[in-house]
């Protein structure tokens, strides 16, 4: 008796400490994954990293090359974020200064890399607060504390956080806001708190900062929401709720940008937040629109995660092979390079935009090929976790749906099917930028995992063994060939 008695002790002692070692082993997982192999300089960093000394140096946000005594230009080629972020971290360590001032001299022969520890270490930070929202969110639309320690692993596999924690780009910093915005809708919506909503699109507003695109989700996401939900009473407590928690959410979001739009509206005659930055963009996107439909199915099969490319190879050929990947001519990255060199050339000093949309755009072979734009960004997920995740995703739908907690599900699924649908319009459509999507999928795993568990524990726990060995078999077999 004395020895059940004390092996209960033991087990409630375990569950209580689950939340710190949960918080360890993500620490872990991040860190471990970040520092697979040293940090490398990469020229594709160059334009962050130039407005940020610029910022240091100057105080003035631009990416001009200047010489000594020379004023420096203000300009807004790339998002102000990620430079604001960099600069704020030289001014806490005087060694990302020095880095910064080593990459402008020297690019990416810099050998000051270490200097940018400081910067790497907070994105690890974001990178483990991330998992821990991913937890609570997965707990607060499901209800179920087993559904959001699954779901923070399926999530490890999908979000790749330690690869981003270990590049200078703005990949975590991006993640953590869009899922903590997404917590603070579920918390809303689920308590009726316009305050929470208030603060969802503050930091959705922050997040366009980083990247652009998300300003449409600070507009689009309320307004289907208001269209899904005008059945409700008129009048009544709840309808004024979401009438207030959707303007909030509006003006607190667009409030954040009004400072940037209009010093660019200023300085720049638009009040658009970047202009080389979401030209190149849409320029990559543009250059899609060549595809022709006998590709279609080739491309949608050669996105499929992991091994598309070879399968499409197989079962459509060499000779159909369309080049999506590299950058040399006759690949699709090479024909937007080149159409926004002839927009910004054609574009005198405006934003070249305007001239893409004017002279590139075809709407309706634009909307015909959006589809399959749309796929790579569904299901460009990394990894064998995006085929299950993908088949998992009505199960999700239908529980979400159907619970009492039926408005924050909603609120999740329009957001993310929304941003996937933005990006594949405007971007050739990264699954990076994608996270509420991410989120979606490993919720859907997570989802599954408890049901299977419930029905076939024997089953659940022998796919749990075999998932976590090939995981590690995988890790293993990378990190060591790196």
């Amino acid at each position: 008796m004395a020895f059940f008695h004390s092996s209960n002790k033991v087990s409630l002692a375990l569950w209580r400490a689950l939340p710190l070692i949960l918080l360890i082993v993500l620490i872990v997982a991040v860190g471990f994954g970040t520092y697979r192999k040293p940090l490398k300089l990469h020229a594709s960093w160059g334009s962050n990293l130039l407005y940020a000394h610029q910022l240091v140096t100057s105080s003035t946000f631009s990416g001009q090359v200047r010489s000594i005594g020379a004023a420096a230009v203000p300009q807004r080629g790339v998002p102000p974020g990620y430079p604001v972020f960099l600069a704020a971290m030289a001014k806490l360590d005087a060694r990302v200064a020095e880095g910064l001032a080593c990459y402008v001299l020297q690019g990416t022969t810099c050998s000051m890399t270490p200097s940018f520890d400081t910067i790497i270490f907070a994105q690890i930070a974001a990178g483990v607060a991330i998992l821990l929202l991913v937890h609570l969110l997965a707990v607060e639309l499901t209800g179920r504390l087993v559904i959001g320690y699954a779901t923070v692993l399926f999530y490890i596999g999908l979000g790749r956080l330690g690869e981003h924690a270990g590049f200078l780009y703005p990949y975590n910093l991006i993640q953590l806001l869009l899922i903590a915005s997404l917590y603070c809708v579920t918390v809303g919506y689920r308590r009726h708190n316009v305050g929470l909503l208030a603060c969802a699109g503050m930091l959705l507003g922050v997040a366009a900062l980083f990247h652009p695109y998300y300003v449409y989700l600070i507009v689009l996401v309320p307004s289907i929401m208001a269209a899904a939900l005008r059945k409700r009473g008129h009048g009544s407590e709840t309808d004024r709720f979401h009438v207030t928690g959707q303007i909030a959410f509006v003006v607190c979001g667009l409030l954040v940008l009004l400072p940037w739009a209009v010093r660019n509206f200023i300085q720049f005659g638009d009040p658009m937040l970047t202009d080389i930055y979401e030209a190149r963009y849409l320029a990559h996107r543009l250059a899609y629109n060549g595809m022709p439909g006998s590709e279609w199915m080739v491309a949608i099969v050669n996105w499929i995660p992991t091994n598309g490319d070879q399968v499409a190879r197989i079962l459509f050929g060499e000779a159909t092979q369309v080049h999506w990947s590299g950058t040399g001519p006759g690949t699709y990255f090479h024909t937007g390079e080149g159409i926004l060199a002839a927009a910004i050339s054609a574009s005198s000093g405006r934003n070249p935009v305007y001239q893409l949309l004017i002279e590139h755009l075809s709407p309706w072979r634009h909307l015909a090929v959006t589809p399959v734009i749309f796929t790579r960004g569904m299901w460009g997920s990394h990894g064998f976790f995006a085929y299950i995740g993908m088949a998992c995703l009505p199960q999700l739908v239908y529980r979400l749906l159907a619970s009492p907690r039926r408005e924050a599900g909603l609120a999740l699924l329009v957001t993310a099917g929304l941003l996937v649908l933005v990006h594949a319009l405007l971007t050739p459509n990264s699954y990076t930028l994608n996270t509420p999507m991410l989120f979606l999928m490993a919720l859907a795993l997570g989802n599954q995992w408890e049901i299977l568990s419930q029905r076939h524990r024997r089953l659940a726990g022998l796919l749990a063994g075999a998932g976590i060995l090939l995981w590690a078999g995988l890790f293993l077999f990378r990190t060591l060939r790196i």
